[in-house]
């Protein structure tokens, strides 16, 4: 594996270990809350930017289509299945409500302990958006692509909110819709980004952090933070303060591929957050779902500290999907369901 590859596992894993801290309590319910901003202000746009640069737009459109549905709906759809008919089983919820929920595919319309999923149903929507944009856009000049990618940003953030908890009437019933099907209402924010990494390719393929840029982006970071102390949460149309939290984005993502890249020369490190950063889709996947179970374990009970109990669940969420990556490797069974064809090894943002 060359540098390049390892670099952007570690940074995966970087991302995708935020992304699980960020939905546990010791972040979620802090006594400032200021690690869920710094978390929530570039964890995200971090995955669909890093979606932009390695996205193959010389692909045909269908081939894309193809090939995007196996690796993100379909694991999706089969996880959730596999969850709905367990609940079934067990006396829970109708079946076809679960149905509904996956099939709406917003954060919002998702139970507790899978609303992290949204976001493979928007990542497939926006890829093959994405192809139509790069297509479109791949030829022109350098200030037209940029234009039209900072033109997508203004317009995203000025409409995050339009369809969020908006109430209409169907069939005379009064309903807040949760976003718009596979979070569509995103797509001009989530598209600037990817754009964003496609346009930077080249540069994330070379990497090598800058002192001087690292020193800007870290005084950029903090400088936003200390004077708004705003942040992005997109699952619940958030985008405040756009001149801020987009260079607190911008710079959030310099320092997680500079923090990658240094981390090269500590395998001690390195090795582990690649290894996290290869299984992202299935840490993705699970984590919710593992620290769920793990809070409901000791629900009730005084034996064993808040805390503690926090900290084994995020424990368990790093640590537990990586058994089920290792075993759909192994087990053809599995893998056919969980994996793409032809089966080779991608995180959640490599296509």
């Amino acid at each position: 594996m060359n540098e390049r590859d390892r670099c952007v596992d570690v940074a995966r894993g970087l991302g995708i270990a935020l992304v699980v801290l960020g939905h546990n309590p010791l972040v979620l319910h802090g006594p400032t809350g200021e690690p869920f901003r710094v978390i929530y202000s570039f964890h995200m746009p971090l995955f669909f930017f890093l979606s932009g640069t390695f996205f193959n737009a010389r692909r045909p459109w269908w081939e894309s289509a193809l090939g995007r549905a196996d690796a993100l709906l379909k694991p999706y759809a089969v996880t959730l299945l596999a969850f709905a008919f367990a609940d079934l089983l067990l006396g829970g919820q109708e079946f076809w409500m679960h149905l509904l929920r996956m099939a709406y595919a917003t954060g919002e319309a998702l139970q507790s302990g899978w609303v992290p999923l949204w976001f493979l149903p928007h990542l497939f929507v926006l890829s093959l958006v994405g192809w139509c944009a790069l297509r479109a856009l791949g030829r022109r000049t350098a200030l037209v692509r940029w234009t039209w990618t900072a033109a997508l940003l203004v317009a995203g953030v000025a409409s995050i909110d339009l369809a969020w908890r908006r109430e209409v009437s169907i069939f005379g019933a009064q309903i807040a819709l949760p976003g718009l099907p596979f979070s569509v209402d995103l797509l001009p924010v989530t598209l600037s980004f990817f754009l964003a990494g496609a346009w930077l390719r080249p540069q994330v393929e070379g990497f090598r952090p800058r002192p001087a840029l690292l020193v800007l982006a870290l005084a950029a970071f903090v400088a936003c933070h200390a004077l708004l102390d705003v942040t992005i949460n997109l699952n619940t149309r958030k985008y405040p303060a756009p001149w801020c939290t987009t260079l607190q984005a911008g710079a959030g993502i310099y320092l997680t591929l500079s923090l990658a890249h240094l981390l090269l020369r500590w395998p001690v490190l390195e090795r582990p957050l690649a290894l996290l950063g290869r299984a992202s889709l299935f840490v993705l996947l699970f984590h919710g779902a593992l620290q769920e179970a793990v809070f409901h374990a000791f629900a009730g009970t005084d034996a064993v500290p808040r805390r503690v109990v926090e900290s084994g669940a995020l424990l368990v969420a790093l640590t537990g999907p990586l058994a089920f990556w290792w075993l759909a490797w192994r087990v053809p069974a599995m893998g056919r369901w969980w994996l793409p064809r032809p089966r080779k090894p991608q995180g959640v943002v490599v296509s």
